[in-house]
């Protein structure tokens, strides 16, 4: 199956950072790390800073798998809303994982700030958008929600709303924190080289044959060399659902354009170029870019095989929707279009900790829409149960819950 597809803009506009060995002897160390996108990149900055002894192996290059396709939207809120997780977990854990996303994006704004990453990495608000009047009440009430766990959220209606928005909006949340824009693929770089200045061992171009559970850890068979390690942890992204048989995984191919640079420094096509989600299924979302361009992406479909037919009229539809909702005199083209496929759970939430079926097995999979929030979260719960610390919240997330 074809995973990635077309011209993904983040490994098109930056060149390859760094360039790192294959492994082609054995090593033994602490913590093998499998997977070198966002999910591994955070595994290995925590682990590498926490002085454990950690090795990260990559099957292709750093960053040029399904992270290369994600929008990188950064946002506290979960695909299925608070309302909607309350009646799968209940109200309380709702409220938590919602805070802990919140908490996640404070996390990797601060880490970016202190390593001084340069990752065209942005705050700006988020609008949670409908322009049906029959999804107004759903709006509503998840404002509602949302207000009363103390979000700083306001409520758009449809007379106030092109004080902020150009497009047709009858109900919405703007959220003014918890969201924000980043590059995965600088980010992702910058984080694995942190942790290769901090000790870590990294590898491209080094496929995992097979990882075998031992009494006292774990042994990892690669192409040209072994790995004996205490724990591993797997970041691997939806490629883990067949190799550990995790069920009832929703996988989707979704697709994304991006214009050329058509906005100026600090122009406004709305109200401090938002993030945008509208409430369709699948729903359509908008970001900026810092150096003027707009991304809009969705038309999810459940088909996985690659059809370039299909692809096309996707991109088309994207592009149409995108000149309806920026209502621009200013002109603009469509410079980048890419699609991947995608997984997502039944509760919109991420698969983080451990499987008994998988002895001295870590896992941190950011399935969903919040990955890189989730990976954030996800890495520094399996360094606080690899240091036998207390992870707090890590059953909202575990491979037992029964909302998976």
């Amino acid at each position: 199956m074809k995973t990635i597809g077309d011209n993904p803009i983040w490994t098109s506009v930056n060149p390859i950072s760094y360039h790192y060995p294959s492994l082609n002897e054995n090593i033994d160390c602490d913590v093998v790390i499998v997977g070198g996108g966002i999910s591994g990149a955070l595994c290995c900055y925590y682990f590498a800073k926490a002085g454990i002894k950690t090795v990260l192996l990559e099957s292709n290059i750093l960053g040029y798998s399904s992270s290369s396709c994600s929008t990188s939207i950064l946002q506290y809120e979960i695909d299925s809303n608070i309302s909607g997780l309350s009646s799968q977990l209940g109200k309380e854990k709702a409220f938590e994982a919602f805070a802990e996303t919140l908490q996640a994006f404070n996390d990797l704004k601060d880490i970016i700030n202190e390593l001084n990453i340069d990752c065209d990495f942005k705050a700006v608000p988020s609008l949670l958008y409908t322009n049906k009047p029959t999804h107004s009440q759903a709006i509503r009430n998840e404002y509602n929600l949302r207000k009363s766990a103390g979000f700083d959220v306001q409520y758009i209606d449809f007379n106030n709303s092109r004080d902020y928005f150009p497009f047709p909006i009858y109900s919405g949340i703007l959220s003014h924190e918890g969201s924000g824009i980043v590059d995965p693929y600088k980010l992702i770089n910058a984080l694995i080289r942190n942790a290769f200045d901090n000790g870590a061992k990294v590898f491209e171009h080094t496929p995992v044959d097979n990882i075998k559970s031992l009494y006292t850890g774990v042994l990892i068979n690669t192409p040209k060399a072994k790995i004996n390690a205490k724990k591993v942890i797997i970041a691997t992204g939806y490629e883990a659902i067949e190799d550990y048989h995790i069920p009832n995984q929703n996988l989707t191919r979704s697709f994304t354009i991006s214009t050329t640079k058509f906005l100026n420094e600090n122009e406004e096509v709305w109200y401090k170029n938002s993030i945008v989600r509208d409430m369709s299924d699948p729903y359509t979302y908008l970001r900026p870019t810092v150096d003027g361009r707009i991304l809009i992406g969705g038309e999810d479909i459940d088909n996985l095989e690659y059809n370039d037919e299909l692809n096309s009229k996707k991109y088309l539809i994207l592009e149409k929707r995108l000149r309806e909702l920026l209502c621009s005199p200013k002109d603009f083209k469509i410079e980048f279009q890419f699609n991947g496929v995608f997984d997502d759970t039944n509760d919109s939430l991420p698969i983080i900790g451990e499987n008994q079926d998988y002895p001295n097995h870590y896992f941190c999979l950011g399935y969903g829409s919040n990955g890189i929030l989730y990976s954030t979260f996800g890495a520094k719960m399996l360094l606080d149960l690899y240091l036998n610390q207390n992870a707090s919240h890590l059953d909202l997330f575990e491979f037992s819950r029964n909302t998976i």
